[in-house]
């Protein structure tokens, strides 16, 4: 697969192609029908079209969080038989082209056929419609993909991440959430309560509830238990901004710099203020025991 990352007017295509156009935030059952559709015509070039950065990181969402980061996504989009991936650049000069130009630009790289949702909208406003490319190319409509009657959305799949519904969550992005974080300095209160914890740089992954969570932490190349603890530390040393910090089982060497990848296994409790110092060290305990415990479990399932 060839990934092209460029401004639109940059980018040129000389054979005829199949494409598939979207977010692709997860790559999940959904998105993974489009592609597969895609891929099933063998008389054209297959090729999928996504952005960067994220239209809504550009128009300023206030609730914008993501499921993978593009260099994931890429990876997750390189498991199908595509011959391209093309990353436009989604800047003013882009997402203010109105239908018809939207059109041309296709026709451009020589697009002949569209595999698309029912949905689809394009262009500025939103205006360009499944009708109005229907003039121009073959266009296939797919139907929603639905799991135990619910239609596969990434909203649908943030709701639960929302909610830790971790098990429901992987079945429809066909793998487990996990999110990569950075460890910085922090202000080392774990340490002085017997539980010193990683703080994480996380970007913009989207969070599950505040709270404690067992995750599987994978560091150069080997896996930890970790207890994962989101929120704003209301005990001891309360923050303004969200933090998310991991203690890692059994473990103990300097890893500021490192990057972690965590994957989001079982919700344990929420986040709770406790009356005294004592009180949370004695929950941080039973915390830690419970994490061990579930780790061991699931690893011996496997």
């Amino acid at each position: 697969m060839k990934v092209i990352k460029n401004d639109y007017q940059n980018i040129n295509i000389e054979e005829n192609l199949t494409l598939t156009i979207g977010n692709f935030d997860g790559v999940h059952l959904g998105h993974q029908a489009l592609i597969k559709e895609v891929c099933s015509f063998s008389d054209t070039k297959k090729a999928l079209m996504t952005f960067y950065p994220h239209p809504h990181q550009v128009f300023k969402a206030d609730s914008y969080y993501e499921l993978a980061t593009l260099e994931e996504k890429i990876a997750s989009i390189a498991a199908f038989d595509l011959d391209y991936l093309l990353i436009v650049n989604f800047k003013e000069n882009f997402y203010q082209l109105d239908k018809n130009e939207f059109i041309l630009f296709l026709k451009k790289i020589n697009v002949v056929r569209l595999v698309i949702g029912r949905d689809f909208r394009f262009a500025k406003g939103a205006l360009g419609t499944v009708s109005d490319l229907k003039e121009h190319f073959d266009v296939i409509i797919m139907g929603d993909v639905k799991s135990n009657h619910q239609r596969v959305s990434t909203s649908a799949i943030k709701t639960l991440i929302k909610a830790a519904k971790f098990e429901e969550a992987a079945a429809l992005l066909t793998r487990p959430y996990q999110i990569k974080g950075k460890v910085v300095e922090g202000n080392k209160v774990g340490r002085t309560l017997g539980v010193p914890t990683a703080n994480l740089e996380v970007g913009a992954y989207l969070l599950p509830r505040n709270g404690v969570y067992l995750v599987e932490v994978l560091l150069d190349n080997k896996i930890y238990a970790g207890a994962l603890n989101i929120g704003y530390n209301p005990s001891i040393n309360q923050s303004k901004t969200k933090k998310v910090e991991v203690h890692i089982l059994d473990f103990d060497a300097n890893i500021y710099g490192k990057d972690l990848l965590l994957t989001f296994l079982n919700f344990l409790r929420p986040e709770k203020k406790f009356s005294t110092k004592e009180e949370l060290i004695q929950q941080m305990m039973a915390d830690l025991r419970k994490c061990q415990k579930l780790f061991l479990e699931s690893h011996n399932k496997l």
